[in-house]
């Protein structure tokens, strides 16, 4: 657990960017989020690897790529 003092800062500040950004788009996007930021949430509190952490990070992008955000 030597890496929480990295990886919490940078989930917080991702999960309260993400909230305000899922929050405008509406009650289906916001049911995601919610799964997804327990998903994270459960993923840090046992010890999970970053890399399982990131993914669900990762996978909070889904609006972005659907809406063509990136593209």
């Amino acid at each position: 657990m030597g890496y929480d003092l990295l990886v919490y800062p940078f989930v917080a500040i991702w999960l309260a960017v993400f909230y305000f950004f899922y929050s405008m788009l509406g009650f289906v996007w916001s049911a995601l989020y919610f799964i997804l930021a327990v998903c994270v949430l459960y993923l840090m509190l046992t010890g999970a690897s970053t890399v399982a952490i990131g993914i669900f990070l990762g996978l909070m992008t889904l609006p972005i790529w659907s809406a063509g955000g990136f593209g």
